[in-house]
């Protein structure tokens, strides 16, 4: 390799999804002083395509929390380098380099963001690779490249302190039990758009739950006191402009007198925060749709889309939002006020659905007694999927988290069953006469 002190410095790091198998699993070479996380700076990569028949070798770059806009601008900026550098770059037609990949159709949106950031290497057929001396000197190539790019610096949108490891993402899934590819989905929709998201769902689908492990995700690395950043308000139909946004509070005066005083609601607190220490904080509005939104959110409504921008709040004159300020919305599918949410609002938000997951559950019990066995699981995908056939939708199912306990025998089931699941399918069935006819515990789990 031509750059001998860049030998010295690098490592190798790979995975195949800690805990849930990756679609795309990957192996990088990397000097950490550059790189020091796979979500950081430029390195060499083998990424194994969905459908296991090929193999890339790319020179690449640390994706999951840039846009793809500025990954296209990144790779832009990387062939420009590179394509200055003289010979080194143009060997890559002699070697037989690729300037694209493809990593599968199933391959989930983070492959997709390093099929664009792929600035050239190499795609192997499986069933006939090349040659160790071959396969050796492309990956010296790529090595001398990489060397090139040393002071290239990656920027995303978000502050670097937000970006994290391997090791947090694995926490991140170890507490939700997402799969590797659905908190992929997440990310790059908090990324790649503004940063707000809305998880949706039906009862019992562990949206509050993922809420605050996706918060403690996002400001994992940005120092301590993780718990004090984070911020947690219920939604309801008293709630208001002046408990959100701003307000005028009474206040008595020594005169004895009472006059009005503006107050800061708790999200222009938590802006103001944000730019005071320069350190990021998450929002979590739980039941969301409970509220009467327009009226809650008044000018926000423009800020949301326009990170950055200003307007003029009611009473304190200009106003922005700070890019560092993420905020993280729940609602209740099965509530018929979802339905009444305009179409501005859902603009301005990334919408997620969490839909019950047997799979979820199933990982729970991994680490727990489960004396029902695969009948937990067959029951419970038979209960929901009698639900959709009696109602014709989806919003209207019971989650994983009602079946969520430390041990799981008959007893147990049968109390959940009545306490909870029960109560649920009555109001699901309100209108109808004898709401639960026909619907027994006995039926789904025998």
């Amino acid at each position: 390799m031509g750059d001998k002190g860049l030998a010295g410095k690098l490592q190798v790091a790979g995975s195949s999804g800690k805990g849930n198998p990756a679609k795309v699993p990957w192996v990088r070479i990397f000097d950490k002083d550059k790189s020091p996380s796979p979500q950081q700076g430029w390195y060499v990569v083998l990424l194994f395509d969905a459908g296991g028949s090929s193999v890339v070798l790319s020179l690449n770059l640390g994706v999951t929390h840039l846009t793809p806009a500025e990954i296209s601008a990144q790779r832009a900026a990387a062939w420009g380098l590179l394509e200055n550098s003289g010979e080194l770059f143009r060997l890559r037609q002699e070697l037989g380099a690729t300037d694209s990949i493809e990593l599968g159709e199933n391959s989930g949106n983070l492959a997709k963001l390093y099929e664009k950031g792929h600035v050239t290497g190499f795609q192997y057929d499986l069933s006939s690779l090349p040659s160790e001396s071959e396969l050796g000197s492309h990956l010296n190539w790529l090595l001398d490249l990489l060397s090139k790019l040393d002071h290239l610096s990656v920027e995303a949108s978000p502050k670097e302190n937000l970006i994290v490891d391997q090791d947090e993402l694995s926490v991140l899934l170890e507490e939700t039990g997402w799969s590797s590819d659905f908190a992929g989905d997440v990310l790059f929709a908090l990324y790649a758009r503004n940063p707000q998201l809305v998880f949706t769902g039906p009862p019992g689908t562990g949206k509050t739950h993922s809420a605050k492990a996706l918060a403690r995700y996002l400001l994992a690395g940005s120092g301590d006191e993780l718990e004090s950043r984070v911020s947690v308000v219920q939604f309801h139909p008293s709630y208001g402009y002046e408990e959100f946004v701003e307000g005028l509070r009474p206040e008595a005066n020594d005169n004895g007198t009472v006059s009005f005083v503006r107050t800061p609601g708790m999200i222009v607190k938590l802006a103001d925060q944000v730019r005071s220490d320069g350190k990021p904080r998450v929002l979590i509005i739980d039941e969301m749709n409970r509220a009467n939104l327009p009226r809650v959110l008044g000018e926000l409504m423009y800020l949301l889309e326009y990170r950055e921008s200003s307007v003029d709040l009611l009473y304190s004159g200009s106003f922005s939002l700070p890019k560092d300020l993420f905020i993280i919305g729940t609602m209740n599918t099965a509530d018929r006020s979802t339905k009444s949410l305009d179409l501005a609002l859902r603009r301005r938000f990334s919408f997620i659905e969490i839909p019950p997951s047997a799979g979820i559950l199933r990982r729970h019990y991994e680490t727990r007694v489960n004396e029902l066995g695969e009948k937990l699981f067959a029951g419970f995908e038979s209960l929901n999927s009698k639900i959709k056939e009696e109602l014709l939708d989806r919003h209207h199912s019971v989650g994983h988290s009602y079946f969520m306990v430390d041990k799981m025998d008959r007893a147990t089931l049968e109390r959940i069953w009545r306490f909870q699941v029960v109560p649920l399918l009555e109001d699901y069935f309100y209108d109808r006469l004898n709401p639960l006819e026909g619907w027994s515990l006995d039926e789904f789990w025998p």
